[in-house]
Formats: C-alpha cells, sequence, structure tokens
C-alpha cells in the first residue's frame, strides 16, 4: 500500500478513506439498528466527534514533515501538501483523535456505552475496506531478465554519471525511482529520496529514472536535476524502454529489484523515510 493518496497535489494518508468507512458505519449502526440504546443527542455527539477526530489527526499527520523536512518545506512551502505524514504523523494523528474524546467522556460517561456497542463494526468496516485497497494496491511478483535490465542500465544516458555504486555490474539489490519534472510527488519527494541515497547508497544501487518522453525536452530535465541539485544516478528514458519493461502506470512509482531480477517491493506515490527504509530491509535480506 502506498504512503499517500493523491488528490491532486494534495497528499492524503490512505487509511482515511476506511476511516470515513468505519465512522460512517458505526454511526448508522447507531442511528439505525441501535435508535434505543442512546437518545439523540448522544448520538449527535458521537457522530460530529468522531470527525472531528478525524479531521484533527488529518491535520496533525498533514503537518509533521515539518519535523523532518523543515529546510526544504521552508525553501518551497508546497511540498508541504504533496509530502505524506508517515508512520509518524499516523501515531501523532492517531494520540490526537483519541485525545479530542477524553473530554467528552468524562463529563458524561453515559456516552461510553453506545460508542463501545459500534466499535466491533466499525472496526470490521475499517479491516475489511483495508484489506481491499490492500489488494488493490497490492503488486503481483513480477520477474525481470537481469541480464538484459543489466544491459539497458549500462548503456542508458545518465544525468549526472552515475557512481560506482549505480553501475549494474554490482550484486546489490536495485532501487528505481520513476519520475518526471512536473509531476508534483515526484517533486515533493526530493528531499527523502536524496536522504536515503546518502544513507544507502553503499549498501545498494538507487537510479532514479526520468520518463522523458513525458517532458518538454531533454534540456529542460537537465536543468531540473541541475536546479533541484540530483546528486544521485539520473537515467534519461528516452525511448521508453525500462518504462514499459516495469509497466509502470504513474508517477512516482518505486520498484526494488533484487540480484535475480525479481521486484521484491513496488509502490505508486511519494515516499516517506519509513517506507524506504523497509523496503530497503528487505532487498538486503
Amino acid at each position: 500500500m502506498p504512503d499517500a493518496l493523491f488528490l491532486g497535489p494534495l497528499a492524503l494518508p490512505p487509511m482515511i478513506v476506511p476511516s470515513i468507512i468505519a465512522l460512517t458505519t458505526g454511526y448508522l449502526v447507531l442511528r439505525v439498528f441501535l435508535p434505543g440504546v442512546t437518545d439523540s443527542a448522544r448520538i449527535e455527539w458521537i457522530g460530529k466527534t468522531s470527525y472531528r477526530a478525524l479531521l484533527g489527526g488529518f491535520v496533525l499527520w498533514k503537518v509533521w514533515p515539518l519535523f523532518r523536512w523543515w529546510e526544504a518545506i521552508l525553501a518551497e512551502p508546497v511540498i508541504l501538501l504533496r509530502l505524506p505524514g508517515g508512520p509518524g504523523g499516523v501515531a501523532a494523528g492517531v494520540t490526537v483523535a483519541v485525545l479530542l474524546f477524553l473530554p467528552g467522556l468524562r463529563r458524561d460517561r453515559e456516552r461510553i456505552r453506545p460508542l463501545l456497542m459500534t466499535a466491533l463494526p466499525a472496526i470490521v468496516a475499517f479491516l475489511f475496506s483495508l484489506a481491499v485497497m490492500h489488494a488493490v494496491g497490492e503488486s503481483s511478483t513480477q520477474s525481470i531478465q537481469a541480464d538484459r535490465l543489466a544491459s539497458i542500465l549500462e548503456e542508458a544516458e545518465y544525468l549526472p554519471a552515475p557512481s560506482s555504486a549505480a553501475l549494474p555490474t554490482s550484486p546489490k539489490p536495485l532501487v528505481l525511482t520513476f519520475w518526471a519534472s512536473w509531476c508534483a510527488p515526484c517533486v515533493a519527494e526530493l528531499p527523502v529520496k536524496k536522504d536515503f541515497f546518502d544513507r544507502y547508497g553503499d549498501q545498494l544501487r538507487y537510479i532514479a529514472i526520468n520518463m522523458t518522453r513525458s517532458e518538454r525536452s531533454r534540456e529542460a530535465v537537465q536543468r531540473f536535476v541541475a536546479e533541484k541539485e540530483m546528486s544521485y544516478p539520473v537515467i534519461l528514458d528516452i525511448d521508453g524502454t525500462l518504462t514499459t519493461m516495469f509497466a509502470i502506470r504513474g508517477t512516482p512509482t518505486t520498484v526494488v529489484v533484487d540480484g535475480t531480477g525479481t521486484v521484491r517491493d513496488r509502490w505508486m506515490g511519494a515516499s516517506s523515510p519509513a517506507r524506504l527504509e523497509r523496503a530497503a530491509r528487505r532487498a538486503l535480506e
């Protein structure tokens, strides 16, 4: 599952859809199937507080990247819209959501009983919708011809010139990011990918694959790479060979390939540091 869903340039937490479904399910159960459990005033409080808690959690998830990427966001504030909050943002958002409930439950303990009665159907709805999203987003294991991939990478046009860690003669795992300069989430994740390359570049090969056929010109990509100080290897996929080989459907897409040519992991959307680290650990096992 990706780190974020995108509504235009706005990154949203993947769990926001299952959360909305779960809250709506719990509210309907209380309103339609258990109307005699409590009075309408308490039902309305539960409904309003649930969505207020969801909104508060979302806001904290959204601003969480400020704690890690302050300088990059200060230089280009719009990327805050596009960056995912990651696990830290999720934990902080859940904490805030819980804290928003506590004062009201202390003031009126009769609200606890109907809340508990709707917890089970809400949890079931959450887990079911989460499982559906995971099944839809999970790509099947893909096998790539390792020799052909190595040949393509060796003959590709790089911007800037690749370091020895990126060349395909090494048995290290390979991490590819397919991107374009016009792609808002791709721009948002640049500081994340740079940090990842700085930390893992000596353990695995990281290469950014520019989908050059979708760009204005090769020169525009060169200017973008220089302006954004993309120090890691960048391949110009001029004829779309790599894009076709990996069946890329959208940007950014990150693909992790082991030494045998097996795709160990892939996801679409801007990446958080935690998501990349999980992929790196899995590839290095």
